[in-house]
């Protein structure tokens, strides 16, 4: 289901950027399962740059600048006929799908939620980096646990964010947080148009080319500083004491295990 859920979404974008711009577009997507409470709730956050590369050579850009770039009730309605489609093809899974549940998908108004463009790349940065390796629930939000119950604190963003705490019991928790554990292999971070295959870095250079943009300098990033000043947490900083830094030694390559006494020759 997941991976219709992708493809679904890529061929809704396609389709606008081919009819409207009249070119190839990109984007960038992340799967998320989980809501605050840890319900199931799969949706896709993506990145989706203005324009298209056109006939593979030069990048048109959207008309609407500072605007949607395409009608969120327009994009709702061809995303839900492309994954009830999809489903439909996928015998396995439309067997689940009684006549009454296919209608009440197909009379029910979909949302699909548009933000408005981000303020340069180092937003989409920051944006990317708060949604691509979270798990369903990080450790400073546990908050007790006893007599096999656990609470923790969630954002009710139904009433304007507000934190609240809930306590589930250990089963019930496990049940939830295991929900969000995806099959082994099954890449959760996934690019499409000029942003996937191997001729990607040849297409963004016509891009920026095309543009008039120069190919930015690779950055070193100190990896400490940024944990501090992002995350908050001096990796350095002694977790047992809480107090003295410790100091990185070098890390040695892992030696040979001895040899197998059955293959070794022993000689007379």
């Amino acid at each position: 289901m997941y991976t219709l859920l992708f493809k679904a979404t890529w061929n809704t974008l396609k389709t606008f950027g081919e009819s409207t711009l009249k070119g190839e577009m990109g984007m960038i997507a992340v799967l998320h399962t989980w809501g605050q409470n840890l319900s199931l709730h799969p949706h896709l956050h993506c990145i989706i740059p203005g324009g298209a590369l056109v006939k593979g050579k030069h990048w048109k850009g959207s008309d609407k600048t500072g605007k949607y770039l395409f009608s969120a009730k327009g994009l709702a309605k061809m995303f839900r006929a492309k994954l009830l489609a999809l489903i439909r093809k996928d015998t396995h899974l439309y067997s689940f799908f009684s006549t009454e549940i296919a209608r009440k998908c197909i009379e029910k108004e979909w949302v699909v939620y548009a933000k408005r463009p981000f303020g340069g790349a180092k937003k989409i940065i920051e944006y990317l980096g708060r949604y691509t390796h979270k798990t369903a629930i990080s450790n400073h939000r546990l908050l007790h646990y006893s007599d096999k119950k656990v609470t923790f604190s969630y954002k009710d963003y139904r009433n304007g964010a507000k934190k609240n705490e809930m306590t589930l019991s250990d089963v019930e928790f496990i049940r939830r947080y295991t929900q969000h554990l995806l099959p082994k292999g099954f890449r959760r971070i996934r690019h499409f148009g000029f942003y996937n295959g191997a001729i990607k870095k040849v297409k963004i250079e016509k891009i920026r080319k095309s543009i008039g943009q120069e190919t930015p300098k690779i950055k070193e990033w100190d990896w400490i500083k940024l944990s501090k000043e992002k995350l908050g947490y001096d990796p350095l900083l002694c977790t047992c004491c809480g107090k003295r830094e410790m100091v990185i030694m070098p890390r040695f390559p892992s030696q040979r295990a001895p040899p197998n006494q059955q293959n070794v020759t022993k000689k007379i």
